[in-house]
């Protein structure tokens, strides 16, 4: 059975899905003709009606559902999203606000258990990779949706994001800063638009070079992909005096593959990753990595998500989270060749 959205109920009712919405959240003003209209289209497509009332209910009674795409093993496997539960449960409790979170299937036939039992004032929505078409349905849900990272240009979403273009380039300009032309990108899958912005940003530095960087594209970002990466870059003879990894999980893969090749750590290959996941200070030799703000983000998002249901600013907005340069042991000055 094909998933009933707004929309649907928008064209059943002949009004638009903004004001579905606001029917559906008891936002007004809403003419009672039109509150029994949407009420009649929902009714007659079986489309689960919620039971809350915003302005009816206390900040204590709300409730915010958080699904991740991709954890599917468990938070525990997943230190970037582990950090960003921890930001959005910590501002939850800090507002007296509820906060349920569960992964995200990805499957664009399922609609999330948590949204099926109608009791969710909102939703946060974080992880890849999720489908476009389960993207769109997600940001129809008749509660205020945000997403933690931008999924979609042509489709007008709340967000909360890295700001992964301005990442890609900081990473990029600290290399070049220490005289590395000679470069080698590690990148995940091209379908991944966090991956898309980091590259583009870090290509946009190098533009004007006479060495062209070498990119390596992956189909998933882990440590096995970041080895075998860096495992054919070394098999092909490719020179390089320094390695952009747009995520840490596979500099530690890169890393690892390097050592076992003899190679030194900068001195003979400089390396930056991207995230700063908490063991990135920890492994040998301590990796120059840009931090992303994770628990920010995920405390961000809560913030939106209320802001939203207090009307105190109409969606969708979009907020964008700036990156600094963690510099560590990993780089170093380019060697005179």
């Amino acid at each position: 059975m094909p998933t009933i959205t707004i929309r649907d109920l928008a064209n059943k009712a002949g009004v638009s899905t903004a004001t579905v919405s606001r029917v559906l959240r008891n936002q007004g003003p809403i003419s009672e003709k039109t509150q029994q209209l949407v009420m009649q289209a929902a009714s007659e497509l079986n489309y689960p009606i919620p039971t809350y009332g915003w302005k009816n209910q206390s900040t204590t009674h709300r409730q915010i559902g958080m699904l991740i795409a991709g954890i599917e093993g468990g938070l525990e496997h997943n230190s970037f999203f582990a950090e960003v539960v921890m930001g959005a449960s910590s501002e939850a409790e800090r507002r007296n606000i509820g906060i349920s979170i569960a992964p995200l299937s990805v499957n664009t036939g399922t609609r999330p258990a948590m949204l099926r039992n109608g009791n969710m004032n909102g939703l946060i929505i974080a992880g890849v990779p999720i489908p476009d078409e389960q993207i769109m349905a997600l940001g129809q849900q008749p509660v205020p949706v945000v997403f933690i990272g931008r999924y979609l240009d042509h489709v007008p979403l709340s967000y909360v994001s890295p700001e992964n273009l301005e990442g890609g380039r900081i990473a990029a300009l600290h290399l070049k800063e220490l005289g590395h032309f000679k470069i080698a990108i590690l990148s995940g899958p091209p379908t991944i638009k966090t991956f898309n912005d980091r590259l583009r940003g870090a290509q946009e530095v190098f533009r004007d070079c006479d060495e062209p960087s070498r990119v390596v594209l992956s189909p998933t970002f882990d440590e096995a992909a970041g080895y075998e990466a860096m495992a054919g870059l070394l098999d092909r003879g490719e020179e390089m005096t320094a390695v952009l990894s747009l995520s840490d999980w596979m500099a530690f893969g890169a890393l690892r593959c390097m050592r076992e090749r003899g190679l030194r750590i900068p001195e003979d290959i400089s390396m930056v990753g991207f995230s700063d996941l908490p063991t990135a200070g920890m492994i040998d030799p301590p990796l120059t990595t840009i931090h992303v703000p994770q628990r920010r983000l995920g405390a961000l998002a809560v913030h939106l998500v209320h802001a939203l249901l207090e009307g105190d600013i109409a969606g969708p907005v979009g907020m964008m989270v700036p990156l600094t340069l963690v510099e560590r042991s990993s780089t170093t000055r380019v060697r005179n060749l």
